[in-house]
């Protein structure tokens, strides 16, 4: 999960913060940096990540799991992390990714209770979001208990982060709810869906392709998240 710490994460960079009434004052922002992880597959490289330096092992099983190079953890025979070089070398079974199909999923029940968690969760603010205003964010909730979150430059990556923890911690998708704090294109939708995951729910609205992808494949759709209530796309 995300935490705050040492120099690959955000620095401080001085601006000049000008009113408008011309008066100009300095003063220090913390700002979020990009960290690029070279991910390699089979000691070939595969694909370099633009990303936030929290949960890398998390991020690359999730983008391997969403591309079809493993179908669960037991598809990684062995995994380096190498964060000081940006880079993360995976040997996995598969010679080459697999087409991924999607499959349309039960409709599932959502609890209020784990919609709410998650609301509490990102109100009660999250460590670098809240100091850099740069982050996207990435929450399960199952039982109305917050099981993973994560932070990430990217909410693409986010994404990933929350599907990686729960591939390598075999975690069932069944009755998981996934916060997401960006938008939800048809893109994001397509990774729940590969994920298993039936509720997807999000800060902002979704967009008219992905309400039909969404309702395709079975997937409920939460929008306008908050701690006050939220919109759900009925049924019929």
């Amino acid at each position: 999960m995300s935490e705050v710490s040492g120099d690959r994460i955000t620095e401080a960079v001085t601006f000049d913060r000008v009113s408008k009434d011309g008066r100009v004052r300095r003063e220090t922002i913390t700002l979020l940096k990009e960290f690029v992880t070279a991910l390699h597959v089979n000691g070939e490289h595969y694909t370099d990540i633009v990303c936030t330096c929290t949960d890398i092992y998390d991020l690359c099983v999730g983008r391997l799991f969403c591309d079809g190079w493993i179908s669960s953890a037991e598809d990684i025979r062995s995994f380096e992390i190498k964060e000081e070089e940006g880079r993360a070398s995976f040997e996995v079974k598969a010679d080459a990714p697999e087409e991924v199909l999607l499959q349309p999923l039960t409709r599932s029940i959502f609890d209020e209770r784990d919609l709410y968690a998650a609301a509490g969760a990102f109100a009660a603010g999250l460590p670098v979001h809240e100091i850099t205003f740069a982050a996207h964010c990435a929450i399960l909730v199952r039982g109305g208990i917050v099981i993973y979150f994560c932070e990430d430059i990217s909410r693409h990556n986010a994404l990933d982060k929350a599907i990686g923890y729960m591939v390598s911690n075999r975690l069932s998708p069944e009755g998981i709810v996934l916060l997401t704090s960006g938008r939800m294109p048809v893109d994001m939708i397509k990774k729940a869906a590969i994920a298993g995951i039936g509720t997807l729910a999000g800060k902002a609205m979704p967009t008219a392709d992905s309400v039909a992808l969404a309702k395709k494949y079975g997937i409920t759709l939460i929008g306008r998240l908050s701690q006050d209530g939220y919109v759900v796309l009925p049924e019929d």
